[in-house]
């Protein structure tokens, strides 16, 4: 699964988040960066296109933060990329791509003399994802059910040994 390394991961000099910078710190094999920069170009494309660029500046002028509107804008454009590819994009690349292109829509809009803040981008990354689970099924109260279980199953485990204190109990593994 294609996760973050840091909560600061993709912060760049200055404190802006860009779409390169939070690439770069998504750990994903060469299949799956080949099947992201897909999905972000494809995305980019309905984004930025003659015939649909309207629909984003609509969706900017309409009510809410500006937040609100970067992500649900971006879970919008998320469900119809699913949509146009039949259901065949990789449910696992979803919200790193909706990432990767909310940060290009944001850039958009810096570059064009909006203001748009790393908590802007972090509220609207948080309203994507929440919009792209509620469009799948899953609430708020089902995330934290799922946590729940996570951390009972973590803490029923039992503690793993270090390689130290494998090698003094003269098990493999230990340092020499």
């Amino acid at each position: 699964m294609a996760m973050l390394t840091t909560p600061a991961a993709g912060v760049v000099a200055g404190g802006k988040l860009t779409p390169e910078a939070i690439q770069a710190k998504l750990h994903l094999n060469p299949q799956q960066q080949a099947q992201l920069q897909r999905i972000v170009l494809a995305g980019r494309k309905v984004m930025f296109s003659k015939e649909s660029h309207h629909l984003m500046l609509d969706q900017l002028k309409g009510p809410g933060t500006i937040a609100q509107k970067l992500g649900q804008g971006i879970a919008g454009l998320m469900g119809l990329l699913m949509q146009e590819s039949h259901q065949s994009l990789p449910p696992n690349l979803l919200i790193p791509a909706g990432m990767v292109l909310l940060l290009n829509a944001a850039q958009f809009l810096r570059q064009s003399g909006q203001q748009v803040s790393d908590q802007d981008i972090g509220a609207a990354i948080e309203a994507m994802t929440t919009a792209m689970l509620h469009a799948v099924g899953i609430n708020a109260d089902k995330v934290a059910e799922i946590g729940a279980q996570a951390g009972k199953k973590r803490s029923t485990m039992p503690a793993a040994k270090t390689a130290a204190a494998a090698g003094a109990a003269g098990q493999p593994g230990g340092m020499r």
